[in-house]
């Protein structure tokens, strides 16, 4: 599993409506998780870059790290449900600049003050 290749295909418009074994695909990465398949997609992962020589081969396929791919799959599950809550992957690129477009209408109407915590470019920015 990679999260690199999911961000490209819902960047390309696929759509989050279907089913995977009569599942979301949130709810069949948790299922792969609870259902012990990490260990599984990790040795199919690994035997792919041993058997197709055109694939790069990581220094990190050479031990058998599940714990790597449960972090891609609950990566994987946090992305298809930041894109489902948004609406659409586009709208999910554009979080960040609505909240720091949201803290300049508090500060401007005097709901929000920069403290010595706030980071510089966001006070630059109030």
């Amino acid at each position: 599993f990679n999260v690199a290749v999911l961000a490209k295909i819902l960047r390309a418009g696929a759509s989050l409506g279907f089913l995977v074994a009569d599942r979301s695909p949130e709810d069949h990465l948790r299922y792969l998780i609870e259902d012990g398949r990490p260990e599984a997609y990790a040795l199919e992962w690994r035997e792919i870059h041993e058997i197709n020589p055109f694939h790069e081969v990581e220094s990190d396929f050479e031990e058998l790290d599940v714990d790597r791919h449960v972090r891609e799959l609950n990566a994987g599950i946090d992305l298809i449900s930041a894109v489902r809550e948004d609406g659409s992957y586009r709208a999910f690129l554009r979080r960040p600049h609505k909240a720091l477009l949201r803290l300049r209408s508090l500060r401007a109407r005097g709901r929000a003050n920069a403290t010595a915590a706030t980071p510089l470019f966001v006070a630059c920015v109030l």
